[in-house]
């Protein structure tokens, strides 16, 4: 059996079931540890023939474990001392779709 990375979580905002905003998140620190994160490289098949600043960037998939209830858009994830970006609005997939103990996958984009 294997197991993930520890990655650093800022998230960008707190918001409530409707998704509204209602404050920044600052409880005890600017982050939240997320133990057992599978990193992988992200594909690059999104990326446009004729864009070439994308293909500069680097991009990674990070699976979260199913413990992880955070919402991700907007967030800052640091990964091997190194921040990202969080690409998107990411949404978990169903439990009964996912045996492993990861359940949602986040694309970031590294912070130049």
């Amino acid at each position: 059996m294997f197991s993930g990375e520890t990655v650093y979580v800022t998230p960008a905002t707190l918001r409530d079931a409707y998704t509204n905003e209602y404050g920044e998140f600052t409880p005890g620190g600017d982050f939240i540890p997320v133990n057992d994160v599978l990193v992988a490289p992200a594909e690059t098949i999104d990326f446009s023939a004729g864009v070439t600043e994308n293909r500069d960037r680097r991009r990674l998939t990070l699976y979260f474990p199913k413990g992880f209830t955070v919402d991700l858009r907007g967030a800052t994830v640091e990964v091997r001392r190194q921040k990202y970006k969080v690409v998107g609005a990411p949404v978990e997939y169903p439990s009964e779709l996912t045996p492993t103990r990861w359940h949602l996958a986040a694309t970031v984009e590294q912070l130049l």
